[in-house]
């Protein structure tokens, strides 16, 4: 017998790619300082309580070239 109520259930899926202010907002293998790019991932772990993990990276110009910066950050969403 297997209680399916006990694994978390994914609550966010989403990827997002943001550049601005450049002359080709497609060109994905030269990145610039107005990239940034990631995904949130979230899993229902009660009734309207998600934990979510969000990775992003955007780049620092460092006077010799770009410098990938990586960031996540772990939320706790409540749902009403």
């Amino acid at each position: 017998n297997f209680n399916a109520e006990n694994i978390p259930k994914l609550s966010v899926a989403q990827a997002y790619y943001q550049r601005n202010n450049d002359k080709n907002p497609f060109d994905f293998s030269n990145p610039s300082i107005n990239t940034i790019f990631g995904y949130k991932v979230g899993y229902e772990v009660n009734a309207g309580v998600s934990l979510i993990w969000d990775f992003r990276q955007f780049y620092r110009d460092t006077g010799n070239g770009l410098e990938p910066i990586k960031q996540t950050t772990i939320e706790t969403a409540f749902n009403f």
